[in-house]
């Protein structure tokens, strides 16, 4: 019996065979130097292998969409920007046309330099950028070695894929109905691999040194999510208390769903309202079937997602079919957060054009007024007769605030329409310090917790280790958090708190404990959160908020939330 422990990547428990995965990354690349009349060849099968890609990585975020949702599929977003980014194409075209090397030879020069740039990839964040750069690069050869596309691997059923790291896509391309679990030496847990795992349902753990030396392939294995042990031959004893603590572990997850349409009341008698956050109208069914009280976050940007901007008649039908699928119960929906990384392929020319414009969420909309102004025209039109909300994201403060207020306002009598309950999103550190400003303007508030603490640690806005727990650690977030309470206690406004937090059955006792009254997550995410608040004392939840907000380092808040968590799980 062989014993390995790691970390936990995708909860659950699972048995079953060791199967080595080594992805293909043979190609020749023994073709290094080439003639000057080589370059305009090179140079087209490199622009080739672009166009191929490109397209490749849609059909497996179109595959994720339907597979697993929306906001896992924008994972592959992540690589497709960086086959648009300009500078990345124009510095392997450089290599080709200057140094006059082969097309593959430029890429993996280039890919080699960014990856010496970013320094030594230690954290997990810059892990997981690794792994997305090497996983472009290896389609982008695919298709210049002309060998593209993944071919199915032939696993035998109760495969437990072993490997050194697994890449998102991976993931999507092994044959899932034969994998019953993954375990790797690298890899985060927060990494794009795990959500899309996660996502699944299929139990993982990572960072298991030496797992291909310590484990062998076919040999039988048992793997723990929940705690981040793998077990090789174990024998008949082990095998019998591995299997007991997975029947009581799914005796705990069909528990879960007992109490759900009851309301969320703590065992103290404080009732914590939840919503959903969802990204199409279609996924309204799911907020009704997990008995939440309606739709905090409705996200429009898959309207955008096109070759061509969505028409007024379109934006009204999705939002118009949200409303009614809730049958009665509210919907917010939040007006289009593009900019930055998320240029619409209709908008690409402009955004070309405007290179230094760094504009994200109501500063874009309010520079694309046109389209600003046929969303507004199509919410206020269903609003009519529903009971919808505007939310308005990444508000700086009370200058672009009342800007957008205007336009709404404007639109409505230009129409005939009435205005909506209309809310900013408190997201960034100016509208931190300038609430006082905002809050006279607006009916409630949205507090969006990823975006919030991106900004104010300064990481990446897709950075791995920007999980909810690793935030939510941070005593500056959580002062931040307690800063806006505040404000809506004091303009008497209603809060919500949108960010994966809420969703986080740990993090959500904390944040009532703040103050926090009304939650909004992935459907999916309710019901543990919803157990955790039944189940808390909220007395004792305010005074471990207290005691968190007085910490003075991360893992002095981490020690208190693992000592007081209710879950028995690590934050």
């Amino acid at each position: 019996m062989t014993t390995l422990k790691g970390r936990p990547m995708s909860p659950g428990y699972a048995e079953g065979v060791a199967w080595f995965w080594v992805p293909t990354t043979a190609h020749d690349w023994s073709r290094a130097d080439i003639a000057p009349e080589e370059v305009s060849a090179e140079l087209r099968r490199f622009r080739e292998s672009l166009t191929a890609t490109s397209g490749e990585l849609q059909l497996l975020r179109d595959r994720a969409s339907v597979e697993i949702g929306d906001d896992q599929a924008g994972i592959f977003g992540v690589q497709l920007a960086i086959l648009a980014d300009a500078q990345f194409v124009t510095e392997v075209e450089d290599r080709i046309e200057r140094n006059r090397r082969s097309a593959e030879h430029a890429l993996i020069s280039f890919v080699e330099n960014w990856l010496e740039g970013s320094g030594a990839v230690t954290d997990e964040h810059r892990r997981e950028q690794a792994v997305d750069m090497r996983d472009l690069a290896q389609r982008l050869m695919s298709h210049l070695s002309g060998r593209p596309g993944s071919h199915p691997v032939l696993l035998p059923e109760q495969s437990v894929i072993v490997t050194g790291e697994l890449s998102p896509s991976d993931v999507m391309q092994l044959d899932r109905s034969r994998i019953v679990a993954a375990v790797t030496e690298w890899g985060g847990p927060t990494g794009h691999a795990a959500i899309l795992l996660r996502s699944l349902g299929i139990p993982a753990v990572t960072g298991v040194t030496g797992v291909r030396d310590r484990i062998h392939h076919g040999q039988s294995v048992l793997v723990n999510g929940e705690l981040g042990t793998v077990i090789g031959e174990a024998n008949d004893e082990e095998t019998a208390m591995f299997r007991n603590q997975q029947a009581r572990h799914q005796q705990f997850v069909e528990s879960l769903s007992e109490n759900e349409a009851e309301p969320c009341t703590t065992l103290d008698g404080v009732r914590v309202s939840l919503f959903a956050n969802i990204s199409r109208a279609g996924e309204v069914a799911d907020a009704v079937a997990h008995h939440l009280e309606g739709v905090d976050l409705l996200r429009t940007e898959l309207l955008f997602a096109s070759d061509e901007p969505p028409s007024l008649l379109d934006q009204y039908e999705a939002y118009r079919g949200a409303a009614e699928a809730l049958a009665g119960r509210p919907l917010v929906v939040r007006t289009f957060d593009l900019g930055g990384d998320k240029i619409p392929r209709f908008l690409e020319p402009w955004a070309q054009a405007n290179p230094n414009l760094s504009l994200r969420g109501l500063g874009f909309a309010l520079r694309q007024e046109h389209l600003f102004r046929t969303q507004m025209l199509a919410i206020l039109d269903a609003a009519q007769h529903y009971d919808i909300g505007v939310l308005f994201p990444m508000v700086m403060g009370s200058d672009d605030l009342r800007a957008a207020i205007d336009l709404v306002r404007d639109v409505a009598s230009a129409h005939g329409l009435p205005v909506p309950l209309l809310g900013a999103m408190i997201e960034t550190p100016s509208a931190l310090f300038a609430l006082d400003e905002i809050t006279p303007q607006v009916g409630f508030l949205s507090l969006g917790t990823n975006d919030l603490a991106q900004l104010m640690l300064g990481a990446d806005r897709d950075a791995a280790e920007l999980s909810e727990e690793y935030a939510a650690v941070y005593p500056t977030i959580l002062r931040a958090i307690r800063r806006v309470i505040e404000a809506a206690e004091n303009a008497r406004l209603p809060l919500t708190v949108c960010g994966e937090m809420a969703g986080h059955p740990i993090i959500a006792p904390l944040l009532v404990g703040l103050g926090i009254r009304r939650l909004s997550m992935a459907p999916s995410r309710c019901v543990e959160v919803r157990y955790a608040l039944q189940n808390l004392d909220c007395r004792e939840a305010e005074a471990t908020a207290t005691q968190a907000l007085q910490c003075h380092s991360r893992q002095q808040v981490r020690q208190l939330l693992t000592a007081w968590n209710t879950l028995g799980r690590s934050p």
